[in-house]
């Protein structure tokens, strides 16, 4: 598909959208709503879970796992799709992060309680558990989401996470602290560069081809570059972040830079702290003890290279900082449930079974 016409493609009403609207009309007049309501197949409405709150046991979701959108032995991370006009304002969470993007028009959300108004080049970042609803009521408006995967992030964007700018600030308070930020919102007006990003990513998507999961990974790389490179100055926080608790994330950054023969008293010089001091402060700004994020940044390498190398066990213990195997083996099987070896087989059978799934599908 072409970019001129992609925007066709997704400003037409889906099928979902027909009903919502249709739904959205009868209930602005109280005299037809109830007949309207009573005319409903619910059968119809379960099996195509749409949201019709008047309707017993229907969608009424309160958080989305990976499984709504993702294939859970995928290596896939991101996933774009249209917001359908006209849905039902309901209140949910989801498990993976979630980008907002108005390509036209305007949109209505609450945050965790808190209004946020949004028009054409708005770009908005949900954190994950972050309670929210959105409204859009007209044709005209088109609203993207990219969902992005938490448990694969950390993995596939490792790089961009090193980086000291407020993305990647709001991303690893998400993942390594207890005190998330909610949401940012970026200001990118009629920027044409960063519309045809997005709509290029979305036709890469739909088109399916060879190694579409890497480009479209890499494709939101520099989506986010350049939203950092021209609005990372202009921007919405929620009233309610706590700008002491982004300036911490300074130890996030020096210790995913330094895992390997990383110690505290280290640390502490580094930012010319007491240990006991920078052992509390970290405490105090993440929710996390120093020990805990260490082992959480050592145990996601590891993961990493089970996952992409044939390195030994005992290589692998040494490079994230552990001189004893044992002691590495113990803490994967305590975090994951499985030891190193069984996880390293486990998603060898699953690339496996996934590459003889694409050999298969029809060219």
């Amino acid at each position: 598909m072409k970019l001129e016409s992609i925007e066709e493609y997704l400003q037409a009403l889906n099928p979902d959208e027909i009903f919502y609207r249709q739904y959205y009309l009868a209930k602005r007049h109280e005299k037809e709503y109830a007949t309207y309501i009573q005319s409903l197949n619910p059968e119809f409405i379960r099996q195509n879970n749409l949201i019709v709150p008047e309707i017993a046991y229907s969608f009424q979701p309160e958080q989305f796992g990976d499984e709504s959108f993702f294939c859970i032995d995928s290596p896939q991370c991101i996933f774009l799709k249209k917001h359908d006009r006209y849905t039902p304002e309901f209140l949910h969470s989801h498990i993976f992060f979630e980008v907002i993007y108005v390509l036209k028009g305007t949109c209505r959300q609450s945050i965790q309680g808190q209004q946020v108004f949004m028009e054409t080049g708005d770009v908005c970042l949900l954190s994950p558990g972050v309670k929210h609803t959105i409204a859009c009521f007209d044709d005209d408006s088109l609203i993207i989401n990219i969902l992005i995967r938490r448990s694969t992030f950390k993995e596939v964007f490792f790089s961009f996470l090193r980086n000291d700018n407020i993305l990647s600030s709001f991303f690893l308070t998400s993942l390594y602290t207890k005190h998330i930020c909610e949401y940012i919102v970026f200001h990118t007006g009629y920027d044409l560069e960063i519309k045809r990003n997005l709509l290029e990513m979305y036709i890469e998507q739909l088109e399916n081809k060879r190694y579409s999961e890497r480009i479209l990974n890499n494709m939101l790389m520099i989506y986010f570059a350049k939203i950092l490179r021209g609005y990372e100055h202009n921007i919405i926080l929620p009233a309610a972040v706590n700008k002491e608790n982004i300036r911490g994330l300074a130890f996030i950054y020096y210790m995913k830079q330094h895992y390997k023969d990383i110690t505290l008293e280290d640390m502490a010089r580094e930012f010319h702290f007491t240990a006991p001091y920078t052992s509390a402060y970290i405490k105090k700004v993440t929710g996390y003890t120093y020990t805990q994020i260490l082992q959480k940044l050592r145990l996601e390498h590891a993961e990493s290279l089970l996952k992409n190398t044939n390195v030994s066990i005992s290589r692998i213990s040494e490079e994230i900082g552990y001189l004893n195997p044992e002691h590495f083996i113990r803490l994967f099987k305590r975090s994951y449930g499985i030891s190193p070896n069984c996880f390293r087989q486990k998603w060898g059978n699953c690339q496996e079974d996934l590459l003889s799934a694409v050999s298969l599908t029809p060219k």
